[in-house]
């Protein structure tokens, strides 16, 4: 007898249906697909909010960056790399800094 092949978004939609007939105790359902209960809830509300498109994974990347530097502190980085070569990044970050231009907000203490 062949395996029988399920794609992940079918999978998904599979439980969210069957969690929304409640033949099934949820704790169970979720033991039966192998994932959290926590997971299970979290496809449940997405699937309510966004219908189908919502069980697909969402990205995992941050909103923001608090520690990126500007373009602008980039470039003054660059320029100072290309006039003086032989400077480490601790010169060139005083250097920077008594230029006014704030590098990092936290900095750490050795």
């Amino acid at each position: 007898m062949p395996w029988r092949e399920q794609k992940i978004m079918d999978q998904r939609e599979e439980f969210v249906l069957r969690s929304l007939s409640e033949e099934v105790p949820f704790s169970i359902l979720c033991k039966e697909y192998h994932i959290a209960r926590k997971t299970g809830y979290k496809w449940k509300k997405r699937f309510l909010d966004e219908g189908r498109p919502g069980l697909s994974d969402k990205s995992r990347r941050p909103d923001n960056c608090p520690n990126t530097l500007s373009e602008d502190v980039i470039i003054k980085i660059i320029q100072a790399r290309h006039h003086r070569p032989t400077w480490g990044a601790k010169k060139i970050a005083k250097i920077i800094e008594k230029q006014g231009t704030v590098l990092c907000l936290t900095r750490k203490s050795n």
